[in-house]
């Protein structure tokens, strides 16, 4: 065996312990984008969902006098709709992934701002007042709420995805 052949094995070795190490620092980052984009459009779809709830509990008082939760239920679920939009993490996580100043992250905290809009909006809900409040927060969801959802969903989709994952 000459020098020539342990050199030749030698280097291909390290080329593919580089490879190696490329592709599962790669594929690390492919799988924490995977996570951060699951957890955040998880998060979105409960608080949509809170809100609705609350929206149809409120309405249902209002209009009927039949509510759509018990009181502890309701008592829970403003409770964590509000530590929920108040909290921070995803938005810290997003940065982490996609950077400070990053499109996801503008685009996240003005969804947040959105609806953390609509919970005051529910929360300052008058039984006087209840028709125009119930069109507003429709109007809110159809018009600027959905659309920013749906906007960052493909963004953040588009992002995940392992094809452009490369390019940023």
């Amino acid at each position: 065996m000459n020098i020539g052949n342990l050199i030749s094995g030698l280097i291909a070795a390290l080329i593919a312990t580089i490879l190696a190490i490329v592709y599962e620092i790669w594929a690390q980052k492919l799988r924490l984008r995977a996570e951060i984009v699951i957890n955040t459009l998880s998060w979105i779809e409960n608080i949509h969902i809170h809100l609705q709830e609350w929206q149809v509990h409120t309405g249902g008082i209002y209009t009927d006098g039949k509510p759509f939760l018990t009181q502890d239920e309701y008592n829970m679920a403003c409770r964590e709709l509000k530590n929920k939009l108040l909290s921070r993490e995803l938005q810290i996580r997003l940065a982490l992934v996609y950077g400070k100043n990053s499109e996801e992250v503008k685009s996240f905290k003005a969804l947040k701002e959105k609806l953390f809009e609509a919970m005051i909006i529910l929360v300052d809900a008058k039984k006087e007042t209840w028709d125009g409040t119930k069109k507003k927060i429709d109007e809110m969801f159809s018009q600027e709420i959905d659309p920013l959802w749906h906007r960052f969903e493909d963004k953040l989709l588009t992002k995940a995805s392992s094809r452009l994952f490369l390019t940023k």
